[in-house]
């Protein structure tokens, strides 16, 4: 309400002013005063709220958030009926974000705002990478936006965060980062990377009706129905 006011009174006064910072208002300068004061009593009110209830333990987060998100991530519906594309990407989606925040926590909120997926691809095959092999490599030379951090894939399967001085507040301090996500498995046979990879390369319907990442368990010889996630 403070700031509302000071805002409405500069906007009155501000032909009347000499200064720049409006001192010869008498008014403004009561407003300024007020919310000096009101600082200071903020420092030390009491919260409305219980702080101890306010925050979920990990354990909670995983059990109430992240998993039921998870379990989101199916094709069809409870009567039996496929989903349309959108709304799987969708739960995909949601999941994938909530699992980088949990799995592989950043240090600074910019860390994950800011990072992308690495979309280079190099002319030549990289030594050591098969036939077969899936990578997903990290640019290199003028390809690259230090100013940001990148999301790849090694050869040997695993997924990393590279995270260079320039693009986080601290990183004149802690230097470059590689940070692997973890590859967190599930009782029902998936894997975090499963769904990164469906949600990165798509996925296909498998015999037994569910799903399968595009990623290197790519092997649908045989499949009758193929369907494609829309991210």
């Amino acid at each position: 309400i403070l700031c509302v006011l000071m805002a409405v009174a500069k906007f009155q006064y501000h032909r009347e002013t000499t200064s720049d910072h409006y001192r010869d208002i008498p008014v403004i300068e009561r407003l300024r005063s007020r919310s000096s004061k009101l600082a200071k009593e903020l420092k030390h009110q009491t919260p409305v709220a219980d702080q101890q209830k306010k925050w979920l333990e990990l354990p909670e987060v995983l059990s109430k958030i992240v998993e039921p998100l998870r379990a989101e991530c199916f094709l069809r519906s409870s009567w039996g009926k496929l989903r349309r594309q959108t709304p799987i990407a969708e739960s995909f989606k949601r999941y994938i974000l909530w699992g980088c925040f949990v799995y592989a926590p950043p240090r600074r909120q910019q860390e994950l705002r800011k990072l992308k997926i690495a979309l280079s691809c190099p002319i030549k095959r990289p030594s050591g990478v098969g036939p077969d092999d899936l990578i997903h490599p990290l640019p290199t030379g003028r390809e690259r936006d230090r100013n940001c951090g990148y999301l790849y894939r090694t050869p040997q399967g695993k997924w990393i965060k590279d995270i260079t001085p320039e693009s986080y507040k601290t990183g004149a301090t802690y230097g470059h980062q590689e940070i692997e996500i973890p590859n967190i498995k599930f009782p029902d046979g998936k894997c975090f990377y499963d769904y990164l990879e469906a949600w990165l390369y798509g996925y296909y319907i498998a015999p037994d009706g569910g799903w399968r990442s595009c990623g290197n368990s790519f092997h649908p010889q045989g499949e009758s129905k193929q369907r494609h996630i829309t991210n």
